[in-house]
């Protein structure tokens, strides 16, 4: 057997039709890709955002639970806000370690 190139099936001027052609349809297609993988994107992050959005809620909640508590505590702790930062003390301490000591003589 011997081999031999296959014919081409398209003519030059369909080839050239198409050569001309690739740019619009490129786009179309880039287009679909990127709406699909958008969507994709979209079903694959659903979960994490429903999460996120639970979280906030129950957050939101509970900010919400202290602030009518607020008075109440206020009540039991004396007229003493717990809230206010203005009403700590705060103290700076610096502690320094000496790990070795070596002497060494220089002659």
């Amino acid at each position: 057997l011997q081999w031999r190139p296959r014919e081409k099936l398209l003519s030059k001027a369909q080839r050239a039709e198409i050569v001309k052609n690739l740019k619009k349809y490129e786009k179309q297609f880039d287009k679909a890709d990127r709406e699909r993988a958008r969507a994709r994107y979209i079903e694959e992050t659903k979960g994490k955002r429903a999460l996120r959005t639970a979280y906030r809620e129950r957050l939101a909640s509970l900010r919400e639970f202290r602030r009518n508590q607020k008075e109440a505590r206020m009540e039991l702790l004396g007229g003493y806000d717990s809230d206010d930062d203005n009403n700590y003390v705060t103290t700076e301490v610096t502690l320094e370690t000496i790990l070795s000591t070596k002497e060494d003589v220089v002659y």
